[in-house]
């Protein structure tokens, strides 16, 4: 009896999985279509513009790899020596890339993570691979405060223009509760050994994944006293997140918009976390209705056109990062 419904369980798990699958890129499709089904998403103005903009995209893409993935590759590598994994730059460089085709493609702007860590475990010692994971852990929370951070001093620095428009007051109020949370994270990441924490991580090693998350979250505790480097990488955060906008900036420039640069840093941070949600492969669709909503609130009818161009860049650049991939399977 067992051996017929194991494969019975395995075959409706797969079909539940691939069904989320197809039903999240469908998310993403019908969101596109009904962009450009009411005139909010111009095809023809986004065709227009590429043709006509060789230098906005070749000075875009230039600064999204070399300036946002140069940071984001020296931030991970930072974390990785303040923890003593012995991690070549080049082999940083190389699972960075690996990464990017991956969270370029599947949904949520984590799914190249899973990846990285899979090789980073492989041929490693145990407590090696622990190092590393936490390493990987630990750059997502960075570059989480990183992001939080330029969005709080975007609501600072618009704190009384905000008054004025009580639309974005709820998404103020996310951005206050990822803020909350975040900093929650960092902390029980940090003091896993609390002795309030205890009873769940004895919860989370009884089962094998729990266990592993319970030795990850011991090893997280060697940043503990490095709080000069901890600060440096969320620096480090900051100029990649600030380059990222510069991104958006350069589009938006591309389409004619006379959008003055400092709102810029006030829509993106939050049109970065929609694009991060795992909703639909790099946010696509979802992250184009948001990001119409959130910049028509600060006067640009563009929104979605340029989400959709600073998309461009990223797919073309994951593509390329396909050959880190494909071509060497194996890293040390």
């Amino acid at each position: 009896m067992n051996s017929l419904t194991k494969p019975d369980q395995k075959s409706g798990s797969f079909l539940k999985k691939t069904l989320l699958l197809v039903l999240k890129y469908g998310i993403g499709v019908l969101a596109l279509f009904l962009l450009i089904r009411s005139g909010s998403l111009d095809l023809n103005f986004l065709k227009k513009t590429l043709l006509n903009s060789p230098w906005h995209f070749a000075i875009a893409l230039f600064i999204y790899i070399f300036g946002v993935n140069g940071f984001a590759v020296l931030r991970w590598f930072l974390l990785l020596r303040l923890v003593n994994a012995q991690v070549t730059f080049f082999t940083v460089f190389r699972l960075h890339f690996i990464g990017l085709f991956f969270s370029a493609w599947l949904p949520g702007g984590t799914a190249g993570d899973v990846v990285k860590a899979y090789y980073l475990y492989r041929g490693r010692s145990k407590e090696e691979a622990k190092r590393c994971i936490a390493s990987m852990v630990m750059d997502r929370v960075i570059g989480l405060l990183g992001l939080l951070s330029l969005s709080v001093l975007g609501i600072v620095f618009h704190a009384s223009w905000l008054r004025h428009h009580p639309s974005l007051h709820p998404i103020l109020l996310g951005v206050a509760l990822a803020g909350s949370g975040a900093l929650l994270v960092f902390a029980l990441l940090l003091w896993p050994d609390a002795k309030w924490l205890k009873p769940l991580f004895h919860f989370l090693k009884r089962s094998k994944i729990g266990a592993f998350v319970s030795e990850v979250a011991d090893a997280m505790t060697l940043f503990r006293s490095l709080g000069k480097g901890l600060l440096l990488a969320v620096l480090i955060t900051i100029i990649t997140h600030s380059l990222l906008i510069s991104v958006y900036v350069i589009w938006s420039h591309a389409l004619g918009s006379q959008l003055a640069t400092h709102f810029h840093f006030l829509v993106v941070p939050i049109c970065t976390f929609t694009n991060g949600l795992p909703f639909t492969p790099a946010g696509v669709g979802v992250g184009q209705v948001a990001a119409e909503w959130l910049y028509a609130q600060v006067g640009e009818p563009h929104g979605s056109e340029i989400l959709v161009l600073v998309h461009v860049v990223v797919f073309l650049v994951g593509c390329a990062a396909s050959g880190f991939y494909f071509g060497v399977r194996r890293v040390k």
